[in-house]
């Protein structure tokens, strides 16, 4: 997606932050390295230095741009969908404490998608929604984490058809699914609370300005970042949101170095410290990577966090942030 890699409630804030103590890798996989070629290759980043390399063991098991993610954050990860020319509605299973990646055919969607949102209360639940199939969609998927078993879940579906947009979390109360398209670029967000699996329109979540192809990160505690994407022209933009209140606002204070639509965002969820905006597209397709510091909440690049090719509409997991 981190995603999106990708805000509100303290009570949410402190069970993310217990829920990331664990965190050790992040994961960036798929996406396209050229027009046409549709990529199986996963990364994996160690937290605790930074460093992010190829790791064969955890690719996909078929090349896809634009899949969706959620993480359980303590033992497997689900990454699917996509498309490969046609869309997908295949999903692999990641085994966080082998980090193997095998095809679970238990966790396909319902219909073949692309450019979904995916969210997840880290625990019981986690969702795929909206997306693109055949037309821009609305439709949300629940996984559930016990069993891993996914299913439609009419209860959880958007409150309008949107897809490539950003997806945050924080970790237990509220999710997000920020900006993207309806047949037009949004600002619009709509935010499910996880005790009732219901979306709703949430215009204080709402973006500065209407984006699509952006991403979300977040430290689980106290703010999640909504950066870059396109908003017409590539951008560098980020929006925060502060936790305890679910209020969306420009930063540009966390603006990140590079204007880029596309990438894959990653997090330890406050563990060491770090959020990642991992390749994506300039006026090419890049390999680089935005490290933000959440202490500060500002975005450095750094060459180690790097993707191992360069690739856009890629997608990020955490074993420590769903």
């Amino acid at each position: 997606m981190l995603k999106l890699n990708t805000l509100s409630g303290f009570g949410s804030g402190v069970a993310g932050g217990a829920a990331a103590i664990g965190a050790t890798y992040g994961y960036i996989m798929g996406g396209k390295s050229s027009p046409g070629t549709f990529e199986d290759v996963a990364d994996r980043l160690t937290f605790s230095t930074s460093v992010n390399a190829a790791h064969t063991d955890a690719d996909l098991s078929s090349g896809t741009a634009q899949p969706v993610a959620v993480s359980d954050t303590s033992t497997y990860g689900y990454v699917g969908g996509g498309q490969s020319g046609p869309g997908i509605s295949a999903m692999d299973r990641i085994d966080f404490s082998a980090s193997t990646t095998a095809a679970n055919t238990d966790s396909d969607l319902t219909e073949a998608s692309w450019g979904q949102f995916g969210l997840s209360d880290t625990a019981t639940y986690g969702y795929f929604t909206g997306g693109y199939s055949n037309a821009t969609s609305s439709a949300t998927d629940r996984i559930t984490f016990s069993s891993g078993v996914t299913a439609a879940n009419t209860d959880s579906d958007l409150s309008s058809a949107r897809t490539r947009g950003a997806d945050v979390s924080d970790q237990g109360t509220y999710g997000y699914t920020v900006g993207g398209r309806t047949s037009v670029r949004t600002a619009s967000t709509d935010r499910i609370t996880y005790a009732t699996g219901a979306f709703a329109l949430n215009t204080d979540s709402d973006l500065a300005v209407a984006t699509d192809f952006n991403i979300g990160i977040t430290d689980a505690t106290t703010y999640g970042y909504v950066t870059g994407g396109t908003t017409g022209a590539n951008t560098a933009a980020t929006d925060r949101i502060t936790l305890s209140t679910g209020v969306n606002a420009a930063n540009t204070d966390s603006d990140m170095n590079t204007a880029k639509q596309a990438p894959a965002s990653t997090s330890d969820g406050g563990t060491t410290g770090f959020g990642y905006s991992v390749a994506g597209l300039t006026g090419g397709r890049i390999a680089a990577t935005d490290r933000i510091t959440f202490s500060t909440g500002a975005f450095a690049l750094n060459t180690d966090s790097d993707s191992s090719l360069v690739r856009c509409e890629l997608v990020g997991i955490s074993d420590g942030v769903g």
